[in-house]
This record gives structure tokens, C-alpha cells and sequence, in this order.
């Protein structure tokens, strides 16, 4: 038996649907982090200890976005301190800049 020689003969494998996030009812850790620019590991940390809550499907973890909206607001705002002069030795301060 020959194998198929021209794409028409192959069969095609359908790819799954992409769903939009807005329509999405749940993300994976990986999905998660990379909506929120930060890495995978904080995002299974804040699951594991319980900060941000999941869903257990077999082994894979899924986070509804409402329980990351809430995660995410529970999380402390954010400090400004300005930073120090840059002070390098042997030359004069500037002032008032």
C-alpha cells in the first residue's frame, strides 16, 4: 500500500476553535500569567497557598477570571520611593535637579 502522495489524499486534522478571551469562561496558570505579564510560578504559588483560587479538572488547574480580577485587586497597591541621588565619587552634587 503507497501513502498518499498529494495533500487532497490526507486527511486534515481540524484544529480547535479559538475561543476570544472575553468569552472565555476560565484560563490555565500559563494563560493567566501571561495576561498579567508576570510568571507561571507566581500564579501556581498565589494557587497553591490558596491566595488565588482554581479549579481542578483531572490535573490541569483552571482560574475563572472573576476569581483573578479578584486576586488580583486583593494584592497590596504598589509603594513609590523615589530613588536616591546617584552620588559618584569625586564629582560635585548637582542641585536642584
Amino acid at each position: 500500500m503507497q501513502a498518499p502522495s498529494s495533500e487532497e489524499e490526507r486527511p486534515r486534522r481540524s484544529l480547535p476553535p479559538v475561543v476570544p478571551l472575553a468569552e472565555r469562561m476560565a484560563l490555565s496558570p500559563q494563560e493567566a500569567a501571561v495576561l498579567l505579564g508576570i510568571g507561571v510560578g507566581t500564579v501556581r504559588d498565589a494557587i497553591r497557598t490558596g491566595d488565588l483560587r482554581a479549579k481542578q479538572i483531572g490535573k490541569d488547574h483552571h482560574i475563572l477570571l472573576d476569581d483573578l480580577r479578584m486576586w488580583l485587586a486583593s494584592l497590596p497597591d504598589a509603594e513609590y520611593r523615589p530613588r536616591p541621588a546617584r552620588v559618584v565619587p569625586g564629582q560635585p552634587r548637582r542641585r536642584g535637579v
